[in-house]
């Protein structure tokens, strides 16, 4: 009777213990989401106040120009007259990257090479926290997803196999931040950045019936799409990779699975 009255059953403890223990798995997966996001932004602080460069190589004052163009007949040009002797401005390129870098410069009054860097380093420390979530919620192991993370922002695994890309990085930067920094691709690394975060809410949603996952799946494969296409093309490759990965680790049928995230969105 005593002991009845002390130890609660099992019963009235069920109910509750899942519902704490998912919350607290949770807020600790949003912390270290966060840190990891945090470290990498210290690791390359100069880029988020970086002004023009004299990397010759680099493409990124096509997507400065772009985006200043936008700032000043916002919010819609319609007609771009300096591409091509002219065209529609939704021929040009995909609207994420040029609507963000000139939001970002009307709102914080930085000159758009400025917020254009702000905008694609953000992206940039974004995707390596991105790393650490996908390894989370496949692995299950928080060591594991913070030493894929911190390898992802330190080095790259192709410098073996690939020297001509080793020969190019200097002092052996990662592949990533080369092009982001180097070759000025901020719209590719910026897609880059939101595939793993895609791929993460995609195996949640794959791996149980969860709307919320098949809803943010789809927000970030469309983010993927809004910022370049090679980004989406590269999402859709590593979608069949990512169900065939949770088939052969929780050996589901394929018919077992709830519905795609991925063709859902704008991406699929």
């Amino acid at each position: 009777m005593i002991a009845s009255t002390l130890i609660p059953s099992s019963q009235s403890r069920a109910p509750r213990a899942p519902g704490k223990k998912a919350s607290a798995f949770s807020r600790q997966i949003l912390l270290d989401f966060f840190l990891v996001f945090l470290y990498t932004a210290i690791l390359i602080r100069p880029y988020f106040k970086a002004n023009y460069e004299n990397k010759w190589a680099s493409i990124e004052s096509t997507f400065i120009a772009d985006a200043r163009f936008l700032a000043e007949h916002w919010p819609h040009p319609q007609w771009q007259p300096l591409w091509y002797a002219g065209t529609r401005f939704d021929y040009i390129y995909p609207p994420a990257v040029r609507y963000g870098t000139a939001v970002i410069s009307k709102v914080t009054g930085f000159w758009p090479v400025k917020a254009y860097h702000f905008y694609v380093a953000f992206f940039y420390a974004l995707g390596i926290a991105g790393v650490y979530l996908l390894m989370r919620v496949g692995s299950k192991s928080r060591p594991f997803a913070y030493l894929g993370a911190l390898a992802t922002s330190l080095m790259s695994p192709i410098f073996l196999f690939l020297p001509r890309f080793r020969d190019d990085a200097w002092m052996l930067q990662p592949q990533r931040l080369g092009v982001l920094v180097k070759y000025g691709d901020g719209p590719h690394m910026s897609a880059l950045a939101l595939i793993p975060i895609a791929l993460a809410f995609g195996w949640l949603a794959l791996e149980k019936h969860r709307p919320w996952a098949v809803a943010l799946a789809a927000v970030f494969s469309a983010g993927v799409a809004a910022n370049n296409f090679f980004g989406a093309i590269a999402l859709a490759t590593f979608y069949p990779i990512l169900v065939w990965s949770l088939w052969i680790t929780r050996r589901k049928n394929a018919s077992s699975f709830p519905p795609s995230p991925f063709p859902s969105s704008p991406t699929g």
